[in-house]
C-alpha cells in the first residue's frame, strides 16, 4: 500500500502513544512500545509507510531526549523490521497470537543487530556484546510479546482499520460543528 493522507491522524494517534509511553519516567528502557505499534501499522499501511514511521519514530523520540549514532543504528533497524513485518502479515490474520508470534524473532534480530552494530566501535568483542545482551534481549522480549499480544490488536482495529479517525471523516466532523 501506499502512503495515503486520509491516515495521517492514525499515524500521529500512533506516534502520540509511542512518544508518550516511552517518555514514563523510570519505564524500563526495554519495555517500550514501537514493535507494539509497528505491527499493526505494517497489515494496514504496508512495507514503506511502516519502513518510515518506525524511522521516524525513532529519530522523533531522540531529537525530544539525545539524538547519537544508535538514533540512525535503531531507526534503520526498526524499519528493517517492519519492512519484514509488512510481508509477514500480507497473508496473516491481524490476531494477538500472530503479532506476539513475529515479535519474538523481530526483537531477537533489532536486539542483536543494534548490539553489534552499536558496541562493534568501542571495542568490544562480538562475544562480549551477545553475552551483555542476553539479560537486556529477555526483557525487551517479555515486553514486546505482551504488548504485542494486547496493543497490536488493539491499535489495528481501533485505530489503524477506524474509519472514524480518516482525515475525511475527521474534516466533515469538523465542518458540521463550526456550521
Amino acid at each position: 500500500m501506499k502512503f495515503d493522507l486520509k491516515n495521517v491522524p492514525k499515524y500521529v494517534a500512533s506516534v502520540l502513544f509511542c512518544l508518550l509511553l516511552r517518555a514514563i519516567p523510570g519505564r524500563p528502557p526495554n519495555i517500550e512500545p514501537v514493535m507494539a505499534s509497528l505491527l499493526p501499522l505494517s497489515k494496514a499501511n504496508g512495507k514503506w509507510v511502516a519502513a518510515i514511521y518506525a524511522a521516524a519514530i525513532m529519530v522523533l523520540f531522540d531529537l525530544l531526549t539525545k539524538f547519537g549514532d544508535w538514533t540512525y543504528i535503531t531507526a534503520a533497524t526498526y524499519a528493517l523490521v517492519g519492512i519484514v513485518a509488512a510481508y509477514w502479515f500480507k497473508d496473516r490474520e491481524p490476531s494477538p497470537a500472530e503479532f506476539a508470534l513475529f515479535s519474538i524473532p523481530a526483537t531477537i534480530a533489532y536486539d542483536v543487530i543494534t548490539a553489534i552494530l552499536s558496541m562493534l566501535p568501542y571495542g568490544m568483542s562480538i562475544e562480549q556484546i551477545l553475552i551483555g545482551q542476553i539479560p537486556f534481549t529477555i526483557n525487551h522480549l517479555l515486553g514486546n510479546v505482551a504488548l504485542c499480544f494486547i496493543v497490536s490488536p488493539l491499535l489495528y482495529h481501533y485505530v489503524f482499520m477506524n474509519e472514524k479517525l480518516d482525515l475525511s471523516y475527521l474534516k466533515a466532523k469538523a465542518a458540521n460543528l463550526l456550521k
